[in-house]
């Protein structure tokens, strides 16, 4: 069973995933309905394929993000459409794979925002993606881009490996 748990999981997520990249990269906002419509998914696949177990330590997990997050956000640290996708992306994230997945996020965040620095040097780039507010807005990053991009990595490691 565990197996098709995660494909379920990454097929549930890479859609939102996606979504959240291109919505941080255009309008540098993550919608609120993104990121209830991920949690709503991940209650309903968890609750089909997970351990019970497993499934309220994602919860509390989920729960801990983003109260983390909150705090994050008010001290100005991250966006509050960051927290919140942040707290939904840990509901995929299993308990004992924490410190693997964060040294994935921090990789390919830094790879997001090379690539999106390079991109945005290109005139091509820009002519493709129009006026997307990520190229004209300074000093701040659409971390949704570098987020959803490593969860869609994580998952695919555990479903494919």
């Amino acid at each position: 069973m565990a197996a098709y748990a995660n494909y379920a999981l990454l097929a549930a997520a890479l859609p939102f995933c996606l979504w959240a990249t291109w919505s941080d990269l255009r309008y540098m906002k993550i919608p609120n309905m993104l990121v209830l419509a991920m949690a709503v998914a991940f209650l309903v696949i968890g609750a089909i394929f997970l351990p019970f177990d497993v499934y309220l330590w994602r919860l509390l997990g989920g729960f801990i993000v983003l109260v983390a997050g909150f705090v994050l956000f008010s001290l100005g640290v991250m966006g509050g459409g960051d927290a919140k996708f942040a707290a939904s992306m840990a509901l995929f994230v299993d308990r004992n794979e924490v410190l693997p997945f964060l040294f994935i996020l921090s990789v390919v965040t830094l790879l997001a925002v090379l690539s999106h620095w390079i991109l945005g040097k290109l005139k091509f780039a820009r002519a493709i993606t129009g006026s997307w507010d990520s190229w004209t807005v300074k000093k701040k990053f659409p971390f949704g881009f570098g987020m959803g991009a490593a969860l869609i990595y994580y998952l695919a490691i555990r479903a494919f490996a």
